[in-house]
């Protein structure tokens, strides 16, 4: 823009753009403001575990500072879902913790309430009671500290998710950025889904990562028949990286970009000593370093996987199993999840 002086006109032009004239120079200048970047749910620690009840610190960010940040909000849940969830929100002007009540509407009613200052203060809904112990922000970061307990009632395997809003509603969107296992009061079935390895990572899209993880049968890894691993954000096949374990033909199947379980299918691998590489438009996995071994009740499976960019993100991964013949089925479980980037 000319740095001679005006006076200038400023008006608003068809392109939503400022627009500086001086009639008096025939001069004209367009000035473009740079939409400011949405703040970020930075994360969750621990990112994966299994109990009762935890210390859980939460961190959120704003490029303009962490008082620029609006309402936090933290979701722990089987899936994305306010209803039957620990769904939380964190009012930064007021320093406000509100937990959500048992119908999940985020604009309430709520279960209870607590300010910073009142550690040791639980709110309760029927999923579980939660303390704030302290909220800090610094630079760009604010950071919550809570105690959370899960209710009897409320088990098994959860995910927990992020988001921030602004003061200017520009918002993260939710984000999947960890799991826990809640520890139900109900018995597992013959059949169960066991721990994931990496459960919380950064993986560098392009490149193979082990993904390890374990199933049990309570008559022998020889009764397993099909293991599936999920990686997307919702339990959703389509345009996933979606596989299936055959173990009584120890083919490792990759369903294509449609999603149906059945197939078509975008390639298959036998495991153990195979090389080759199956592929769809999220992922690609290698028979060189994937692996299937089993080891009494247990069957301990490897895929080496390289995400894609479809998949750039935070995703979850879920693995489910089922037995040969009589019926069981462990269920999709949230094992772990992954930060996916892709680099230039």
């Amino acid at each position: 823009m000319p740095t001679f002086v005006g006076p200038w006109r400023i008006t608003v032009g068809p392109d939503g753009a400022l627009w500086f004239t001086e009639p008096c120079a025939n001069r004209i200048g367009r000035f473009t403001l740079a939409p400011a970047a949405p703040p970020t749910a930075g994360g969750v620690s621990p990112a994966q575990g299994s109990g009762t009840s935890a210390d859980v610190t939460f961190t959120f960010s704003d490029a303009s500072g962490w008082q620029n940040l609006g309402v936090v909000n933290m979701l722990i849940n089987s899936a994305l879902d306010g209803r039957k969830a620990c769904y939380l929100a964190y009012a930064v002007s007021s320093s406000a913790l509100l937990l959500v009540d048992d119908a999940g509407d985020a604009g309430g009613p709520y279960a209870g309430s607590v300010t910073v200052g009142n550690a040791g203060t639980y709110i309760a809904n029927s999923q579980c009671a939660v303390s704030l112990n302290s909220a800090v922000g610094s630079g760009t970061d604010l950071t919550l500290m809570l105690t959370v307990s899960f209710q009897p009632a409320f088990g098994g395997n959860v995910i927990q998710y992020l988001a921030a809003r602004d003061s200017a509603q520009n918002n993260s969107g939710w984000q999947a950025s960890g799991v826990w296992n809640a520890m139900s009061q109900t018995p597992l079935g013959p059949i169960a889904v066991g721990a994931i390895t990496p459960p919380r990572g950064n993986l560098l899209g392009g490149s193979m990562v082990p993904v390890t993880f374990t199933v049990a049968d309570t008559k022998g890894a020889a009764d397993i028949g099909i293991v599936n691993l999920l990686v997307n954000n919702f339990i959703d096949g389509r345009q996933a990286c979606y596989l299936a374990y055959v173990a009584a033909a120890n083919s490792l199947l990759l369903v294509d970009d449609a999603g149906d379980a059945g197939g078509p299918f975008a390639g298959t691998l036998q495991l153990n000593g195979s090389g080759g590489t199956i592929q769809n438009s999220q992922c690609s996995v290698s028979g060189q370093g994937s692996s299937v071994v089993t080891n009494g009740n247990q069957m301990t499976l490897t895929f080496a996987i390289a995400f894609m960019s479809p998949l750039a993100g935070n995703r979850v991964m879920w693995v489910a199993g089922r037995d040969n013949a009589g019926g069981n089925n462990t269920g999709w479980q949230a094992t772990g999840t992954a930060l996916i980037t892709i680099g230039n």
